[in-house]
This record gives C-alpha cells, structure tokens and sequence, in this order.
C-alpha cells in the first residue's frame, strides 16, 4: 500500500494531484484548517516523521494570505 501525505488550500489542488499521479485512493483523510503556510508545513513535516516511505507533496498554488492551508493524507 501506498502512503501520501500533503498540503493544500483548495480542493481541486488535491484532485488533480492525486490524478496527475494515477492515483485512485482507497481513502482520503482531510485536516485543518491551519492558519498560515509555516503551521501547514509543520504539520507535514510531523505526519512524514510518523509515516516512513510516504510519499509527500505541497499542492498550493500562490500562497495567499486569503485562503487557509489544509492536510491530507491518503493511501491506496
């Protein structure tokens, strides 16, 4: 099984990530919001800490103070 972890700001980001990969996940676990960039990439920095072998990704496009950062993990 295979494990990617990531970050985002909106949904769609995450969707053609996981496409672009050839990706059908068994399942997709969303966390967040977190409040800015640095506390979004802590948090991955924490869960590839945790996961070993995952796989991980920064799928935010210009960082923007106006959109909120989310986490994601999925496996398949």
């Amino acid at each position: 099984m295979e494990a990617f972890i990531g970050i985002y700001q909106e949904k769609e980001q995450v969707d053609r990530y996981l496409d672009s990969i050839g990706m059908e996940p068994e399942a997709v676990v969303e966390v967040g919001p977190f409040v800015s960039q640095f506390q979004a990439v802590a948090w991955l920095e924490f869960m590839a800490a945790k996961i070993p072998g995952c796989n991980s990704a920064s799928c935010g496009g210009e960082t923007s103070g106006q959109h909120l950062w989310y986490g994601f993990t999925a496996a398949g």
